[in-house]
């Protein structure tokens, strides 16, 4: 389960550097987006995160019985 979120902390990481560069290059609605695809992106993790939580429980439960 760690394997994918390693990844996507590493491509969320990119995002927020990514919008720091380009925010005074850029208009301020690109560097928003690029920002708001950071946010997303750290509910995805959360939702990766909380699916392997629950995975290892049942796991655990099912191996209990």
């Amino acid at each position: 389960c760690l394997a994918p979120v390693i990844k996507l902390l590493s491509v969320l990481i990119v995002y927020k550097i990514t919008s720091l560069v380009i925010t005074p290059m850029c208009d301020n609605r690109i560097s928003g987006v690029v920002d708001e695809m950071s946010s997303a992106l750290t509910i995805i993790i959360a939702l990766v995160l909380a699916s392997g939580l629950m995975f290892i429980v049942s796991t655990g439960i099912v191996a209990a019985m």
